[in-house]
């Protein structure tokens, strides 16, 4: 086993438990602290970096700190056969670093390089394992990812021009239209909403110690991070909150529906990130930027619990990811299926787990606040949606009668296994309750009807009684005609509107371009149309058993002739 490996878990759980053993303070000054890191020292010129520590910067380092560890921790076993292994724990380790340079410093520079490292890393990343698969991910990924670079880049450019050279002053600029437009369309693409969701199902071609760490708390986050952290800016126009709720719901429920017929495991949990993240977006436009963190970080930890499960699953499945392929997980791994069943549970919004608190005060908050009936529809709809891929998720793996071979190995489980699952199973069940009680306060919870208390428990059974229905039945009945069906798993044709067919006028352009570059325009124009009767003439003489010999004779003096007369 690689010396990186064993020792960067037990760094980073040390960081984390300082982290923890500092957070009681910072939580009780309930101040912003701005530090100032001096790292060129001059007279004439001296050069610092600022640091932003308040509550948002402190937990979002404290849970990328511990879901890092866990991932360490899995990665050693699971990465264990890679001869590059020394390579793929130093590009994880520079993607960790980049998260933290972009949560805790303010500057444009400093937040710009964390941003693009973000991008750099998750590319090296995905395409990690050299495949024609991974690279056309990895492309399609950074190639979107750029897009919301080119935003950033104006938002700096911007705010350059009016001096500012931190974002956290950006507040003070409300007039200035450019700046929260810049703002949004930068977010939204990095975190993966209508209409550049189609990246993200496509990094999965990503290790799954990688997607563990994107789709948790690092890469598909920074956008919702960035929105919470300048909401101030942009939350004084109307118009702009509508389009967030707008987005985020429609995302919320093309993923979920699109979850709900996927069959590749690593897939349907990315599809459920994007529909938290959805959530997420929909829960900032409400003006709840702080119930948004809180169900940020609660997803987080069951996020990265899920999979860790599933790469625990796929490892001892001779890395099958297809569902249909995986079933009785219970009797082979039972540590596994358990903590696995946790992470779902908590995904739905069962009570007492972590994404109860979180989810359940997000859908009261969204019957009580004024908002417009078709956004309440779309996201009462993908929760359905997303309990009932969760449970079918559970039939396919738990319930689902077995498909494997008669005769397979059984091992024992790995310990970096067990113990990595079982620390992010105890987050995943206590770190809801116990921000909501330190924290995020009850008191602020809404006061609705018995009625809309009782709509997402109704949503949880409802679902559970379709699963059911639908796999309990002799004859499953056809729900979904194959157009129907074929628009949700392509996620509303959205994955081949931005991938082959926006490619296909560019491609045939570029190459009847190169043609001309290639041939010359005068040849395609006067040379081939100049000869294009003597190729009429000749074609003949060109297959002799289809014409007679009169004739090939008569052509032969025709063309003599017309040699003379030049």
């Amino acid at each position: 086993m690689n010396k990186t490996l064993q020792l960067m878990p037990t760094t980073l759980f040390l960081l984390t438990v300082c982290l923890l053993m500092t957070f009681p303070k910072i939580l009780c000054t309930k101040k912003t602290i701005l530090l100032k890191w001096l790292y060129f020292p001059s007279p004439e010129n001296a050069m610092s970096v600022p640091i932003l520590v308040d509550t948002y910067s402190f937990m979002m380092i404290t849970t990328v700190t511990f879901i890092a560890a866990n991932i360490y921790m899995f990665s050693a076993t699971y990465m264990s056969q890679d001869p590059f292994i020394y390579r793929f724990s130093m590009i994880l380790l520079m993607f960790i670093f980049s998260m933290y340079l972009f949560t805790l410093t303010p500057h444009t520079i400093f937040f710009l390089l964390g941003w693009d490292g973000l991008g750099i890393v998750s590319f090296l990343l995905i395409i990690y394992y050299q495949s024609p698969t991974a690279l056309a991910g990895g492309m399609f990924t950074a190639l979107s990812n750029r897009i919301g670079d080119s935003f950033i880049l104006l938002l700096i450019a911007t705010s350059l021009n009016l001096n500012l050279w931190s974002f956290t002053a950006m507040s003070s600029t409300k007039e200035l239209h450019a700046v929260y437009i810049l703002i949004i369309l930068a977010a939204i693409t990095k975190s993966a909403q209508i209409p550049f969701s189609s990246w993200l199902p496509a990094a999965m071609a990503a290790p799954t110690p990688v997607s563990a760490l994107v789709h948790s708390s690092t890469l598909v986050t920074a956008g919702v991070f960035l929105l919470i952290r300048l909401y101030p800016t942009y939350s004084q126009h109307p118009q702009m909150m509508t389009t967030l709720l707008l987005l985020g719901s429609a995302t919320m429920l093309m993923s979920s529906v699109a979850a709900s017929t996927e069959t590749d495991l690593k897939k349907i949990i990315a599809l459920s990130t994007l529909s938290q993240l959805g959530l997420m977006v929909s829960t900032l436009a409400m003006s709840l930027p702080n119930l948004a963190f809180f169900h940020l970080i609660t997803h987080a930890f069951f996020k990265a619990l899920l999979f860790i499960a599933a790469g625990t699953i796929i490892y001892n499945k001779s890395h099958t990811q297809d569902i249909r392929k995986l079933s009785s997980v219970y009797l082979s791994l039972p540590t596994t299926a358990s903590c696995f069943t946790v992470a779902t549970l908590a995904l739905c919004g069962t009570p007492f787990l972590s994404g109860f608190y979180s989810k359940d005060t997000i859908l009261e908050m969204l019957f009580f606040n004024p908002t417009n009936f078709c956004s309440i529809f779309m996201c009462v709809t993908a929760t359905f949606f997303t309990t009932f891929y969760s449970f079918r998720l559970m039939y396919y793996l738990m319930f689902l009668p077995t498909t494997t071979m008669s005769l397979h190995s059984s091992t024992s489980m790995n310990k970096n296994f067990s113990y990595s699952m079982i620390l992010m199973t105890l987050a995943a069940t206590l770190a809801g309750s116990m921000l909501n009680w330190l924290v995020f306060f009850p008191s602020s919870h809404p006061t609705v009807s018995a009625l809309e208390k009782y709509i997402p428990l109704g949503l949880i059974a409802s679902a559970l009684m379709t699963v059911f229905y639908l796999t309990s039945s002799a004859t499953m009945p056809p729900l979904k005609p194959a157009r129907t069906k074929l628009s949700a798993s392509s996620m509303w044709y959205l994955t081949p509107l931005t991938t082959q067919n926006m490619l296909h006028y560019p491609m045939k352009f570029a190459s009847y371009t190169s043609t001309v570059i290639e041939h010359g325009w005068l040849e395609l124009t006067v040379s081939k149309n100049t000869m294009n009767p003597f190729y009429v003439i000749m074609q003949p003489l060109m297959s002799p058993q289809k014409t007679s010999v009169n004739t090939q004779l008569f052509l032969l003096l025709i063309l003599l002739f017309f040699v003379l007369m030049m």
